[in-house]
């Protein structure tokens, strides 16, 4: 019967050390985290800001040199581009989308006269871990 108290209170202490070492480590795993995810959230922003400088020169070369190849739309000698700030895309840890409006002003191939439109478009940029962020898809509304 001694012994099997003395087993009860053996086991007990072990408990209560198990217990201590489990919430010391929960803590120290804690105070760990955030120390983690402050330089993380500081080069999130940096990233945004990267994001938003390369979206603007990605949607003016688009709509300069890629956009309407085979319109009626000749020389694109003015291009304005209004951006909304990038958002990163659920799911995707590199992607972002950035919607915007455009104005171009160009030269018509059949008439030679001139002409302009307005379009609203949305990209989806990647910023690969190496290199400059690159256009993957934009979308005309």
């Amino acid at each position: 019967m001694a012994a099997e108290l003395a087993a009860r209170q053996r086991a007990a202490e072990l408990e209560k050390r198990q217990q201590a070492e489990a919430t010391a480590n929960r803590n120290a795993q804690r105070n760990l985290d955030v120390r983690r995810a402050e330089p993380v959230n500081q080069g999130n922003s940096t990233t945004e800001d990267e994001i938003a400088r390369a979206a603007g020169g990605l949607a003016r070369h688009y709509f300069r040199y890629e956009a309407d190849k085979y319109s009626s739309q000749g020389l694109v000698f003015d291009t304005d581009v209004i951006l909304e700030y990038p958002e990163l895309v659920a799911g995707w840890g590199n992607r972002w989308r950035v919607k915007g409006k455009v104005g171009v002003q160009y030269v018509t191939r059949n008439a030679g006269g001139f002409d302009r439109k307005n379009r609203d478009f949305e990209m989806l940029i990647e910023k690969p871990e190496k290199g400059p962020p690159k256009l993957v898809d934009i979308t005309l509304k």
